[in-house]
């Protein structure tokens, strides 16, 4: 089979045909997982009318979760939110307005171009903020900001970024922190439970789910009561 070289452009096409193809795929699992949640949550808000908040793990944390669950369920879903790398010239350095709609850069120039621009990763248009090429081939910080990208400097902002910026500052309060370390308690009874055999349904319909679940839960907590009785007794 005779090679042939790749037509110039057609290699970096490909690579956004398939970026732009993992990140629908990441978005399709993620809507889908998203869905498979809310009868969970209508049936938890049946048996909590004041429920408010949900204490999840990391693959909770995306900001588009965030979104969907606080708008249909009016949940708060707090979990840890996805790692970034620290940037001081990045995305996550520039403070965003996002009532007026302006952004101001890590020199402190503020600019008001704000601008919907297509993005092929996730398929929608995405806010984006451009700065004047002047006022940026003036700035001290010109290098590291910008590098060799002629022009001056641009952003493009997630799609849900308002919702990830707010879920950034609030795991950085010790109210939060605190709060959500009341988790690791739920989770090692779940952990029981599994071990006492709550990860697969031994019987056919949701019923018979149930009343498994139930005799389990009952296990581990008959369990609980005897080791507090007997430190008691001790």
């Amino acid at each position: 089979m005779k090679w042939r070289r790749p037509q110039k452009g057609a290699g970096a096409a490909e690579r956004r045909r398939s970026r732009a193809g993992r990140s629908s795929a990441a978005d399709r699992h993620l809507l889908a997982g998203c869905w498979r949640l809310w009868p969970e949550f209508r049936r938890a808000k049946r048996l909590c009318e004041d429920l408010d908040q949900v204490l999840a793990d990391t693959a909770y944390g995306a900001a588009e979760l965030r979104y969907h669950v606080r708008e249909q369920s009016h949940v708060y879903l707090l979990s840890p939110p996805p790692p970034h790398q620290a940037n001081p010239f990045g995305r996550e350095s520039i403070r965003v307005d996002f009532a007026v709609q302006t952004a101001t850069c890590a020199a402190g120039i503020t600019t008001d171009t704000h601008l919907r621009v297509w993005s092929n990763d996730h398929q929608r248009n995405l806010s984006t903020f451009r700065w004047p090429t002047r006022i940026c081939n003036a700035c001290e910080f010109r290098q590291p900001c910008c590098g060799a990208r002629q022009g001056g400097k641009y952003v493009r902002l997630h799609p849900f970024e308002e919702d990830l910026r707010r879920a950034r500052d609030d795991w950085q309060r010790p109210e939060v922190r605190g709060a959500y370390r009341t988790r690791s308690q739920c989770e090692r009874l779940v952990n029981q439970m599994t071990r006492h055999g709550a990860r697969r349904a031994r019987g056919w319909g949701v019923q018979s789910a149930h009343f498994q679940a139930h005799l389990i839960a009952i296990t581990c907590n008959l369990r609980l009561l005897a080791r507090a009785l007997a430190r008691r007794s001790d």
